[in-house]
């Protein structure tokens, strides 16, 4: 995953702030989708490990690795949370409503821990952002 940048600042701490282009709308759409309501610039500071100015244009990567684990993390375990849940919840009650008394148990339980892994997800994406300037 990229998207283009600007850099707008740069901080002594290895810090630099950048102003991250729109991204491009899909060619031929006719439809109403979210990128016509998403602002057309977005701000962002991010560790760099090469020396940057302002006014250098880079490409702002992420590993593949880290889409994957965000998208497994938003959808995957809601949908495992739910069927593990109905599965136990009907193996140990033995009817329907302990099916549906598990499964609320378990995305209730899913929901509460998503945050906290949510947050440990981002700090370890913000170690593997890759700044390249763009010649």
């Amino acid at each position: 995953m990229t998207a283009r940048a600007t850099v707008s600042a740069v901080g002594g701490d290895g810090l630099v702030d950048l102003t991250i282009d729109a991204a491009s709308r899909c060619e031929g759409c006719t439809g109403v989708c979210l990128w016509r309501r998403l602002p057309v610039k977005t701000h962002a500071r991010l560790p760099s490990s090469t020396p940057l100015r302002v006014g250098t244009e880079v490409l702002v990567a992420l590993p593949q690795r880290y889409v994957l684990l965000s998208a497994l993390l938003l959808h995957g375990l809601p949908w495992v949370a739910l069927l593990a849940g109905a599965a136990a919840g009907a193996y140990v009650a033995g009817h329907d409503l302990g099916a549906v008394a598990g499964a609320v148990l378990a995305v209730t339980f899913s929901i509460i821990m998503t945050p906290g892994l949510r947050r440990r997800l981002e700090k370890a994406a913000m170690e593997r952002f890759s700044l390249r300037p763009i010649a």
